[in-house]
């Protein structure tokens, strides 16, 4: 099972680098990773940027990447599949409903200028985190009859207002 899969990898004595590259390697294990370690939570971040620039936001990443590359070499936009794509977010969806990120990861999305691919993510990401935001478990399918009936205002406003806290985070969109 995934717990005694992630407690065999922590007893392995990996360098932290090699830790935090588990996150990339099995995403089934990102669940209990995330609770032990920030430098899990920054991979996470990182790998969401990683996922963002495939896509085609060549300008997400902080400065130190975008100073790193020339202007738009460096940056191949995949083309990535839609089965792909709703996995990843309903995997940051899980993990920014559960507070393991928050909507701060982000940040360094310029939201007036996404491409299709990220507007269809992100789309597909906020409906996740509706979701995820009502049930303690992950949701494995997509049947609208195992959505949950009673809805909890509180725990989404939550996962709002966190990210409402942060200055400068919504001037991209304003």
């Amino acid at each position: 099972d995934c717990l005694d899969a992630c407690e065999r990898l922590a007893q392995l004595g990996l360098t932290e680098v090699q830790q935090r590259e588990i996150i990339r390697v099995d995403p089934h294990c990102d669940f209990h990773l995330t609770q032990r370690s920030h430098s899990y939570k920054i991979t996470l971040q990182l790998c969401l940027w990683d996922f963002l620039r495939d896509v085609g936001e060549t300008s997400v990443g902080g400065v130190e990447v975008i100073k790193s590359q020339d202007n738009d070499a460096g940056f191949d936009v995949k083309s990535t599949s839609p089965l792909r794509m709703k996995n990843i977010a309903k995997s940051y969806a899980w993990w920014i409903a559960k507070d393991y990120c928050t909507l701060t990861i982000f940040k360094p999305v310029d939201f007036t200028v996404l491409k299709t691919q990220t507007r269809t993510f992100l789309k597909e990401l906020l409906i996740k985190l509706f979701i995820a935001s009502q049930v303690s478990s992950p949701m494995l399918t997509n049947d609208a009859g195992d959505y949950p009936s009673m809805r909890n205002r509180g725990s989404l406003e939550g996962i709002f207002l966190k990210a409402s806290r942060i200055e400068n985070l919504g001037l991209s969109v304003g």
